[in-house]
C-alpha cells in the first residue's frame, strides 16, 4: 500500500505497468489469503483520477478501468464516476475488458448464472488467445489474474463459485488451485 499511496499524480505512474501489476497481485493475492480487510485497505488507497491517462504500453485503460471498478465495491464509500468507468469499458475497443465488464456486472448484479456465462466466454476468449501475444504478467499474462479476482470477489459477495469445464476452471487462482486449505 505505501507503494500505491507514494504516487500522488498521474505523472508517477505515466507509462510505467509497476503500480497497475502491484494494485492487481496485491489484491489477487489479498482475496486468495481471505485477507479482505487488506484487500479493502488497498482499494482505498485508489483514486480515479489515477486513470486520467494511460496506464502503459502494455496495459489498456479499460483494464484498469475494470479494476477500479471491482476495488469501489470493497470501499467504505463507493468511487464517484463509476458509471463513467463502466460507459469507458463498454465502448473501448479492447475486447478483453468488455468481457470483464460482463463478468464483473453479474457480480454486482448478483447474478450466478450470467457469471458463469460471462466468465466461460472470458475464459474462453483468454484462453484462445496467440501465443505472441503472451507476457509474464497483466492483461496479456499467462494466467487470468482478472477473471481470478473477479471470481473470488462473487463468492466473497455471495454468490457461488462458478460452474466452469474443467478446461476453464483450471485456469482460475484460487486457495484450491494453490493448495491453500486444499
Amino acid at each position: 500500500m505505501q507503494y500505491l499511496e507514494s504516487l500522488p499524480t498521474s505523472r508517477g505512474r505515466a507509462g510505467s505497468d509497476w503500480w497497475f501489476n502491484t494494485l492487481t497481485h496485491s489484491l489477487l493475492l489479498g482475496m486468495v489469503a481471505n485477507r479482505w480487510a487488506d484487500v479493502g485497505r488497498i482499494c482505498e488507497t485508489l483514486k480515479t483520477s489515477w486513470l486520467e491517462g494511460p496506464v502503459s504500453d502494455d496495459v489498456p485503460l479499460q483494464y484498469a478501468q475494470v479494476f477500479f471498478l471491482i476495488a469501489s465495491a470493497f470501499r467504505t464509500e463507493p468511487m464517484r464516476n463509476v458509471a463513467d468507468l463502466e460507459s469507458s469499458v463498454a465502448r473501448g475497443f479492447p475486447k478483453r475488458p468488455r468481457h470483464l465488464l460482463a463478468c464483473w456486472q453479474a457480480v454486482h448484479d448478483r447474478d450466478q448464472a450470467k457469471l458463469d456465462a460471462a466468465l466461460v466466454t472470458s475464459l474462453e476468449r483468454f484462453k484462445a488467445r496467440p501465443s505472441s501475444v503472451l507476457t509474464l504478467h497483466g492483461p496479456t499474462g499467462n494466467l487470468p489474474e482478472a477473471e481470478s479476482v473477479i471470481h473470488l470477489a462473487a463468492i466473497h459477495l455471495g454468490l457461488q463459485p462458478a460452474t466452469l469445464p474443467d478446461s476453464l476452471a483450471d485456469f482460475l487462482i484460487t486457495p484450491a488451485s494453490i493448495g491453500i486449505g486444499a
